[in-house]
């Protein structure tokens, strides 16, 4: 027999043998890589300590990650642009790996038992346009990482235990439109930096233990409006207690004492 043959013949004998004795290997090697966030969102899932709904039961590697509950993916990608745990009934933790989802656009924690501080990675995601955390046992402080979200349209930390002051960042999210942080423990003054939020059109603040003077850089926001939809809220110590207000004109009220309101 030609020898080139016969060594031919051997490999592919040996290539059988390999075959055979390391299956799970070798169709490890043949089978498609596993979508770049699901490793991330199943390290989410991992510190959800109760999920009374089974919302999260299908989060597993038999069915594809985008197909999971609360979860869509981008038609273009395997990449995730929403998660939406909204009221979802979870308690736990938020994992640092959300930070690792840096395509998300839309992130609804809201009306959950989650507890613990809102992670710094967070800031990471400058593609967010909607963060709703609301209704949740958020502990911590405003993270000044969140001046990162370059891009948001919502931010919505309302009805939490977050203590300390607004951080001056905040200033920096120059597309915001709806900013709610009422119902919280942040003390000291409203930073004048709100005044940069030209296209806020909601700003709530209400039932916090906020003193000092409303800042006359409000007057800037005058896409600010009187309704049930679009209010300024605050609560001021140092003036009023336990009083909500509406602007119709943020320019006026920008001319108006601080006692007057």
């Amino acid at each position: 027999m030609n020898p080139h043959i016969r060594y031919f013949m051997k490999m592919e004998y040996l290539v059988f043998l390999v075959m055979l004795l390391l299956p799970s290997s070798f169709s490890t090697l043949v089978q498609p890589s596993a979508p770049p966030d699901q490793l991330s969102l199943l390290t989410v899932k991992a510190t959800i300590t109760s999920d009374p709904n089974n919302a999260l039961a299908n989060w597993n590697t038999t069915i594809p990650m985008c197909n999971w509950t609360g979860v869509l993916c981008s038609p273009n990608s395997q990449q995730v642009v929403m998660l939406d745990f909204t009221a979802k009934g979870l308690q736990g933790v938020i994992s640092l790996a959300l930070g690792n989802l840096t395509a998300l656009v839309q992130l609804y924690l809201n009306y959950n038992q989650l507890h613990g501080s809102i992670p710094d990675e967070l800031g990471k995601l400058t593609g967010l346009k909607f963060l709703l955390c609301l209704d949740n046992y958020f502990t911590g402080i405003i993270l000044p990482s969140l001046k990162n979200l370059s891009t948001l349209l919502h931010l919505d930390l309302s009805s939490n235990n977050l203590h300390g002051p607004i951080p001056p960042e905040i200033g920096m999210l120059t597309q915001l439109r709806w900013l709610y942080l009422y119902a919280n423990q942040l003390s000291g003054s409203i930073p004048s930096s709100i005044g940069n939020l030209s296209n806020l059109v909601v700003l709530q603040l209400l039932a916090n233990n906020l003193t000092g003077s409303i800042p006359h850089e409000i007057g800037n926001l005058t896409q600010l409006r009187t309704s049930s939809s679009m209010k300024i809220s605050c609560q001021e110590q140092s003036f009023f207690r336990n009083h909500s207000f509406g602007i119709g004109d943020a320019d006026q009220f920008a001319k108006t004492s601080p006692m007057e309101k």
